[in-house]
């Protein structure tokens, strides 16, 4: 068979039934790189710290180790960075809560707060 029409790539890069052959890169296998840590750390920030950032950083993770295995490598690493973002941004308001908790406190024991109430 020649290929006119019948789906067949030819030499020159054109598929015959119809379009351009674009190679796509193979699928990597295993997890991403960071997906382990990532993950550990995000399931730990809605745990313990900050409930929506770690929500928002699960899916991400999940999200690029997915892009990952389907190849997507620059896409997986775009969406991991999303992910760090979002634990950074977690542990920030996380810390931010500690130290108004702890000034709230300073304030209450030494009757600062009591004599506004």
């Amino acid at each position: 068979m020649d290929g006119y029409g019948n789906g067949y790539n030819n030499m020159n890069g054109y598929n015959n039934g119809g379009g351009y052959s674009d190679p796509t890169p193979p699928p990597a296998y295993g997890n991403h790189p960071k997906f382990g840590t990532m993950l550990t750390l995000s399931i730990l920030m809605t745990c313990c710290c900050s409930t929506v950032p770690g929500v928002v950083a699960i899916v991400l993770t999940c999200v690029a180790n997915s892009s990952f295995k389907q190849g997507m490598i620059d896409d997986a690493d775009s969406k991991m960075r999303g992910a760090s973002i979002a634990l950074i941004v977690g542990l920030g308001l996380f810390a931010l809560g500690m130290l108004f908790a702890l000034v709230y406190f300073l304030l209450l024991t030494m009757g600062l707060v009591a004599s506004f109430a």
